[in-house]
């Protein structure tokens, strides 16, 4: 409700700005995560990311969202302590592309990224980070530690691009004779024994 002013007393009147989003040098929009939105502290409705050794680094994100895409975040979550193994800026692109940015990251900073969207449960940006990693492939070497960790991981689609970076059955057998097969699930299996009889 509004009230007249009286004759003789101040009448104040309080209002904040909040930038949502800034147009950054690389001509894509993204959010603002770092300023906080009215009382952000208090509401329930946002999640306050704290860094572990200076709890004055902070990044602010709608509960709802994150909780949508999170199969971890309890929903009494409202302060989340970031080890300091996890960056802020690498915590930062993590929530860009869980809001739906299309962040440019390097071959590093996609497993980074994934590393810290794996630990919030993520699974919009663990498919991001895996198509990511699939337009990179060209540009980083095939090693059997690098295959060995897609079949464990259960990458599928990064899987699929990975066998096709093979040249022969008999590369695919070297590869697997260095696995512990046990360890992989029946789709891995179904997709190397597809590789295998395609190309007999």
């Amino acid at each position: 409700p509004w009230t007249v002013p009286q004759p003789n007393k101040s009448f104040t009147f309080k209002f904040d700005f909040h930038v949502s989003a800034v147009l950054r040098i690389d001509n894509i929009w993204k959010f603002n995560f770092n300023d906080a939105i009215f009382n952000a502290e208090n509401d329930s409705k946002m999640i306050v990311f704290k860094e572990k050794n200076n709890e004055k680094v902070r990044l602010y994100t709608h509960k709802k969202l994150m909780m949508f895409h999170s199969s971890r975040l309890p929903i009494s979550c409202q302060n989340v302590i970031v080890p300091a193994s996890v960056s802020m800026n690498m915590l930062e692109k993590c929530l860009q592309i869980a809001h739906g940015v299309q962040v440019h990251c390097s071959v590093e900073d996609v497993m980074k990224v994934r590393f810290i969207a794996k630990l919030l449960g993520l699974k919009n940006v663990t498919k991001y980070c895996e198509r990511r990693r699939i337009e990179y492939l060209n540009q980083v070497k095939i090693t059997d530690q690098l295959f060995h960790s897609t079949f464990v991981r259960d990458l599928r689609h990064y899987q699929v691009h990975l066998l096709k970076t093979l040249n022969s059955n008999k590369e695919l057998k070297r590869k697997l004779e260095t696995m512990d097969i046990q360890k992989m699930n029946s789709e891995s299996m179904k997709r190397c024994a597809h590789f295998f009889f395609h190309n007999c």
